[in-house]
């Protein structure tokens, strides 16, 4: 039997996809230390704050509080890691200071992006181009949720051979069906089956489903629109304040921020619909626990999403910033034949069961681990 691994990662302790991540390898067994900027208790994890700063990555790089700030976060991080010796350092995200990480010298390092730290281009710095790169160039390996991610990790000098598709997953023992359904109802104070979620946060173009819920209500009287928002997001008032300008609060729920993640399942086994409709975007692990949820997808089409979900096949694609096209996709989601819905979400629950089962992914991240410090000590 392969012994137990130290492991160090470095990223946001308040994101629920680090949460999930970091906790299986502790209940694995796993010595798990995270080292973040966003410190947030986890069971079985021994954090370790960084402290934040302003400015972290201005467009002008030649601010001093920004060299200073980013060069007393690399001593520390390196001094942290000097003190776990970890087996595995693995960097989660290219945000800040995960990217830091990659200075620190320290093999075998895995750096694992996100779709915002390698796509989004708006606001990013010259540092930070050049960071990202270093990291990507330096990674021993490199855990990709899309082929999209794996296509812009080779344009930006990564190796494809170090690259591995790992999902973030669904946990099937927490994502599954269970009576609640009517007890959420009532919570809600729904009385229709024409339930549209959204499970995103409002960077996600959340603006632009507000806008069609109008024409969705005018087709479809009693739609009926559930925004939850992840336990990260901060501001909902701008959202809040159109839906009230729009005349449309009965026809919409805001449950808000989740604080417990396990808890999105009992409103996405109420719902019909999941949308998302963002511009920028990889394939969202929201999707995947709606479609775990035989939820009907709604979502943009771009080029990210087009590799999962096939127009009218397996989900209904529309033109993200085009309010028309969302609101239309929204009423033929609602309005489609049992048969024609039960055999799409029927096929894109066994593509999450067999292609995104958490569990499995965790899994084989962890050999590709031990894989790594055997080579490591060739």
């Amino acid at each position: 039997m392969n012994r137990k691994l130290k492991l160090a990662y470095i990223g946001w302790a308040h994101s629920i996809h680090t949460q999930r991540w970091v906790t299986w390898f502790a209940k694995r067994g796993h010595e798990v230390h995270l080292i973040t900027d966003h410190p947030y208790p986890i069971d079985g994890i021994k954090i370790y704050e960084l402290k934040r700063g302003k400015n972290i990555i201005p467009i002008n790089i030649f601010r001093i509080n920004f060299k200073l700030h980013l060069l007393s976060t690399y001593l520390k991080i390196r001094r942290l890691v000097k003190e776990i010796a970890p087996d595995i350092l693995h960097l989660h995200t290219l945000y800040f200071p995960s990217y830091l990480g990659s200075l620190v010298n320290f093999k075998p390092i895995v750096v694992m992006p996100w779709n915002g730290d390698i796509i989004w281009k708006q606001n990013r710095s010259f540092f930070h181009e050049c960071i990202v790169k270093r990291s990507l160039r330096l990674a021993d390996a490199i855990p990709l949720q899309t082929d999209y991610l794996k296509d812009r990790c080779v344009e930006l000098g990564a190796d494809k051979k170090k690259i591995e598709l790992v999902q973030f997953g669904v946990d099937f023992d927490r994502f599954k069906f269970d009576g609640s359904a009517e007890y959420v109802k009532h919570e809600l104070k729904l009385d229709t089956n024409n339930i549209v979620i959204t499970t995103r946060s409002i960077a996600y173009n959340i603006s632009t489903i507000v806008e069609s819920i109008p024409m969705v209500t005018k087709a479809i009287p009693d739609a009926k629109f559930v925004f939850i928002w992840p336990n990260t997001e901060k501001e909902s008032s701008s959202i809040v304040k159109r839906i009230k300008e729009l005349g449309i609060e009965n026809s919409v729920r805001i449950v808000g921020r989740i604080t417990v993640h396990n808890d999105v399942a009992k409103y996405l086994f109420i719902a019909k619909t999941f949308v998302s409709v963002s511009e920028i975007d990889c394939f969202p692990q929201s999707a995947l626990e709606a479609m775990a949820m035989k939820v009907f997808p709604v979502m943009g089409d771009i080029a990210p999403i087009r590799e999962y979900i096939t127009d009218k096949i397996n989900g209904i694609l529309v033109n993200p910033i085009d309010v028309n096209s969302v609101a239309k996709g929204i009423i033929d989601s609602l309005i489609m034949s049992k048969d024609g819905r039960a055999d799409i979400v029927e096929r894109n629950y066994q593509f999450v069961r067999n292609q995104a089962d958490f569990n499995k992914e965790m899994q084989k991240m962890e050999s590709l681990y031990y894989k790594l410090l055997e080579e490591s000590k060739k």
